[in-house]
């Protein structure tokens, strides 16, 4: 969940090619649903460990990196879907 206005969008930006090197304008646009909560769907190869990511929200150009440490993940332990909430990297 992230409240947003209009013109303001969330990317997901990581340690992988799929997400991006970390370069907000090659991550992964998020789709906004009702509540306010932000959706993606990413496909990473099942053998991926240790992904590191974060939330961009980007508008008119500009980014603002979601604060604190990186989220992580390893998809050959969890290869599963995953809920992340802005804010609680690991």
């Amino acid at each position: 969940e992230y409240i947003t206005r209009p013109g303001q969008d969330l990317v997901l930006v990581g340690s992988t090619s799929e997400l991006g090197m970390w370069q907000p304008q090659d991550g992964v646009a998020m789709r906004w649903t009702p509540g306010h909560l932000w959706r993606v769907t990413v496909s990473l190869p099942v053998c991926t460990a240790n992904v590191h990511f974060k939330f961009v929200m980007k508008q008119d150009g500009n980014v603002m990196w979601e604060p604190g440490s990186n989220h992580a993940v390893d998809i050959a332990a969890s290869p599963d879907a995953r809920k992340e909430w802005w804010g609680c990297g690991c």
